[in-house]
């Protein structure tokens, strides 16, 4: 409870840290972040992703660049990297809550047991970047990615298709 605390108290006060220019979506803006999740009571497991992203903003608000994903758990281990895009919109460069809309495609290696499998792989996401600092913002987003081969999890097994929700963090330079 003491830890649950704490940690609260910390997210609050670093919401509340003045915000001067606090939106860095500006073009020749460098913006890297990433994610990640581990679920120890999945139906396959413990299941760890992991998600990393670098990029440019070439004009303001439009963001390109690279990603890379990383899934394990009991039953499958996957890898995919590609090209990534996002756009920040109602963005004025003063906004503290900045929503954007993104998509990737790039592609996927999953091994399975006795099986592996590449695929190509695009998806979409929406989502939301919360500016602690010009440097520093929180992130939450809803993904969804389609595969040409069955390269993710879900409750009945391999799938080619799969929706989450991520929050991570991002830094910009």
């Amino acid at each position: 409870m003491k830890k649950s605390a704490v940690v609260a108290l910390i997210v609050i006060s670093g919401m509340l840290v003045p915000r001067a220019g606090a939106v860095w979506t500006e073009a020749g803006t460098w913006g890297a972040g990433g994610s990640l999740m581990i679920d120890s009571d999945s139906i396959l497991g413990t299941d760890i992703q992991s998600d990393f992203y670098l990029g440019q903003y070439i004009q303001d608000s439009f963001m390109a660049g690279g990603y890379v994903n990383i899934g394990d758990n009991d039953f499958i281990t996957r890898v995919s990297g590609g090209a990534t895009c996002k756009y920040h919109f109602f963005d004025n460069g003063h906004n503290l809550f900045s929503p954007y809309i993104g998509a990737q495609i790039g592609l996927a290696y999953a091994e399975a047991a006795d099986d592996d499998a590449y695929a190509l792989a695009i998806g979409g996401s929406v989502g939301l970047d919360y500016f602690l600092s010009p440097q520093v913002a929180l992130n939450i987003s809803l993904n969804a990615s389609a595969a040409t081969d069955d390269v993710y999890t879900d409750d009945e097994g391999l799938t080619g298709t799969d929706v989450n929700i991520r929050a991570g963090l991002g830094f910009f330079f």
